[in-house]
């Protein structure tokens, strides 16, 4: 009877352990496709002005952060005073997309073109009073002549406004943001820019505009900073003030 038992336990324990590699491996590619956020984006946009604009474009070009790309390059025509643009991005291992869109008469405006408009500075989102920055999510747009508002959705992208005029202030501008959106990638976003800005020669002017990185940093929510990207600006900010 033991000698009968004993193969069949052996093959019994090796199905066990192939059914737990089988299992592992099948989680590790689940977390692996989890990195890979793709969203899905509808905005529609409605145009009334007398400076004839025939086409929108919409665009991940531009020297905004996170980094620009160049996955969109995309022209509608505006049709009674209306256009949409919709699709898929892969975020990648960003928290969100910024985007570019502007209103333009001329319909022969190439990727290629935006492309050396924005290297070469010629292009800059937020300086010229057509390029209007977003970021990618639903939205419904209003355009009159050159000036754009978010009319409804948008939520990331009128967070991201609203931070602009933070900017205005004179001391403390991110401690008070941040203080407001917590949970909000856009604090995220802009605590690392202004970290990236941090010199040890110019820290005390640079903490008194933006405030203290510690303070901002302990003010996000426990969910952004419990991700890999909050994770690691810990560590960057620790290593600000260790060397």
């Amino acid at each position: 009877m033991r000698w009968g038992y004993k193969p069949q336990r052996i093959i019994f324990d090796q199905l066990n352990n192939m059914k737990g590699i089988l299992i592992a491996v099948f989680f590790s590619i689940l977390a692996l496709f989890s990195e890979a956020q793709v969203i899905n984006f509808n905005i529609n946009g409605e145009y009334s002005g007398t400076d004839g604009k025939k086409f929108a474009y919409l665009t991940t070009l531009s020297q905004q952060r996170p980094k620009s790309s160049d996955k969109i390059f995309l022209k509608v025509p505006i049709i009674d005073g209306k256009f949409k643009f919709d699709g898929k991005f892969d975020l990648m291992d960003e928290f969100y997309q910024n985007a570019c869109v502007f209103l333009d008469t001329r319909g022969d405006i190439t990727k290629q073109e935006a492309v050396s408009k924005f290297y070469n500075i010629i292009w800059v989102v937020g300086r010229e009073k057509n390029l209007h920055h977003i970021i990618l999510e639903n939205m419904q747009l209003k355009f009159v002549n050159e000036e754009m508002s978010v009319a409804s959705g948008g939520m990331l992208t009128k967070q991201h406004q609203e931070l602009q005029h933070f900017y205005k202030q004179k001391s403390n501008i991110l401690v008070n943001f941040i203080k407001q959106y917590p949970d909000s990638p856009v604090s995220y976003y802009a605590l690392e820019g202004v970290y990236s800005l941090y010199d040890k020669e110019d820290y005390d002017r640079i903490q008194q505009i933006y405030g203290n990185p510690y303070e901002m940093y302990n003010l996000l929510s426990l969910r952004l900073k419990q991700t890999k990207k909050g994770i690691q600006l810990k560590k960057d900010i620790d290593g600000f003030f260790k060397n």
